[in-house]
């Protein structure tokens, strides 16, 4: 249910956001970082604002699972990759340290898109392990200091671990 304070929240918010439908994901994103977590009412008010079908907005947040989780929240990814890279042993550290750390949420999620990073994870809107963007020129830049880093993985040796990962084989004899 939404609160009285989204309320006043999303009415300041609603007349700054733009009404073309190519930025619907950007709005739902700055709802969900200056609002909060997405819920059937917010997504309600923004489809109204935009003139988009509430159907429409509703598919794109469940797509989007993560817009349903607080900003807060620590995302790991349990796609195939990151599984076969340890995943599963990543989630129940972060698990451990959320509960120590004032419940922080810690979801599992299918995929995070950075499976050369994998296992992967997100602190809030942080990328961990730190993404590391490469310049012809110069030494490698980094977007912010992490908390640990893991050895980066091409894409290649991840296919490779999902082809032979241990997992997928107890699965595709069932």
């Amino acid at each position: 249910m939404i609160s009285a304070i989204d309320i006043l929240r999303l009415t300041e918010l609603l007349p700054e956001l733009p009404k073309e439908r190519t930025r619907l994901l950007d709005n739902l994103g700055r709802v969900r970082r200056e609002v909060g977590p997405l819920t059937p009412e917010l997504s309600d008010a923004l489809a109204d604002h935009m003139n988009i079908r509430r159907g429409e907005v509703h598919e794109v947040i469940s797509f989007y699972s993560f817009l349903q989780a607080p900003v807060e929240a620590v995302r790991v990814c349990i796609g195939p990759v990151c599984d076969c890279l340890g995943a599963k042993e990543l989630l129940a550290q972060e698990t451990e340290r959320g509960r120590v750390a004032n419940g922080v949420p810690v979801l599992g999620v299918e995929c995070l898109g950075h499976c050369d990073l994998a296992p992967v994870l997100t602190r809030g809107d942080r990328i961990e392990p730190e993404v590391v963007h490469r310049a012809n020129e110069g030494p490698p830049r980094t977007s912010a200091s992490a908390t640990r880093r893991w050895p980066t993985t091409s894409a290649a040796a991840a296919w490779r671990c999902f082809v032979h990962c241990p997992r997928r084989r107890r699965s595709s004899r069932s």
